[in-house]
């Protein structure tokens, strides 16, 4: 497979991921967050992309990706985004299998999305999502410590049909973007130990295990 001559290929089982010669850092050798990684025959130079910086913080990923900040009427969508891939990956529904019982009368996404909900009504301008082709697929929440520069990577999916194309990272990196604009030093990010998926995605980026902790439950 070819690469454009900036990278090479990692030792890794996956013969798609390449190492950067000049950061540093592995990509997958499809990932559209960075163009200038891209096969030689498809690289595109790089002063073709749109970056609207603090317009509405829109930015073309690609021809077909853009990732921007969320809109009240994109609302609906991350909510059924959120009820397509966080099953198994939230304790929301993790405590519904193990006790068989809707908490509340409500199912585990209606849990889920309703925290979503109250996340969007309250702090929409901190919401970005992955628009492919004109239709929202993916979302990443964040919020940030200014007292202490923390910025925090907090819900985020993207589409089942939709995934392993690279959109999960591109929406990571104008995260973290932001939180560097915003003069955060440090980002934080937490997710479940068998959420391979995510861990998967936070390490590719840079992120380092901090700690584990465990949850319980019981029948009173």
């Amino acid at each position: 497979m070819p690469t454009c001559g900036e990278c090479i290929y990692a030792e890794d089982p996956s013969p798609t991921l390449i190492r950067c010669r000049l950061k540093g850092i592995f990509r997958y050798l499809d990932d559209p967050a960075c163009m200038e990684f891209k096969p030689a025959e498809k690289r595109k130079d790089s002063s073709q992309d749109i970056d609207a910086g603090t317009s509405g913080g829109e930015r073309a990923i690609s021809d077909d990706l853009l990732i921007r900040k969320a809109k009240p009427e994109d609302v609906d969508v991350i909510l059924q985004i959120t009820a397509e891939a966080f099953k198994d990956y939230t304790v929301y529904h993790l405590l519904e299998k193990r006790h068989g019982v809707k908490f509340g009368g409500r199912s585990w996404s209606e849990w889920k999305k309703r925290e979503l909900k109250n996340f969007c009504e309250s702090s929409l301008d901190r919401v970005y999502v992955a628009e492919l082709n004109g239709r929202v697929v993916g979302y990443m929440t964040y919020t940030l410590d200014r007292e202490r520069r923390i910025g925090e990577v907090c819900n985020n999916a993207v589409s089942p049909r939709y995934q392993r194309r690279g959109i999960a990272t591109s929406l990571l990196r104008r995260v973290l973007e932001t939180f560097r604009q915003e003069g955060m030093k440090f980002a934080y990010v937490k997710t479940l130990e068998h959420d391979m998926p995510a861990r998967r995605l936070y390490e590719k980026i840079g992120f380092k295990e901090l700690c584990r902790s465990i949850h319980y439950s019981m029948r009173l």
